[in-house]
């Protein structure tokens, strides 16, 4: 979804807010599983030089892989941003592609591993995972 910014040529602030989901093309790529209901608000400035500001929250669930028993969980995610977003905006459309912004933003929040397992769980018939502290005889 594009969002128009030609309103900011007589208005200090464009206030935003909304809810968006990703298909499967977005998530084909990432260790997310599945992204419904991306919440965001928050507003976007402009300065004398054209320069665009935003100042957002995203909040929301995604679906991950457990790291170690790779089953499926969710992970609460609430994101906030505040940073220049001039090399998003579509210059000739002065639009801001939202989907794609808040995206990108929400990739970099993914963690490198994620686990609800406990460590009771990491042990079998005969065998046990050990910490470094326990050494084996």
């Amino acid at each position: 979804m594009k969002l128009d910014l030609s309103a900011l040529n007589y208005k200090d602030r464009i206030d935003i807010s909304g809810k968006v989901s990703y298909d499967a093309k977005f998530l084909e790529n990432s260790p997310i599983k599945k992204l419904d209901d991306v919440n965001y608000s928050g507003f976007i400035t402009r300065n004398d030089i054209d320069e665009y500001f935003i100042n957002i929250r995203i909040y929301g669930t995604m679906v991950l892989l457990d790291s170690v028993s790779l089953e499926e969980l969710d992970y609460p995610y609430d994101i906030n941003i505040d940073d220049e977003i001039t090399d998003f905006i579509e210059k000739n459309q002065n639009a801001l592609d939202i989907n794609e912004f808040l995206w990108q933003n929400i990739v970099l929040e993914v963690p490198i591993r994620y686990t609800l397992c406990d460590a009771e769980k990491l042990k079998g018939d005969n065998w046990c995972v050990l910490s470094s502290n326990e050494g084996g005889e």
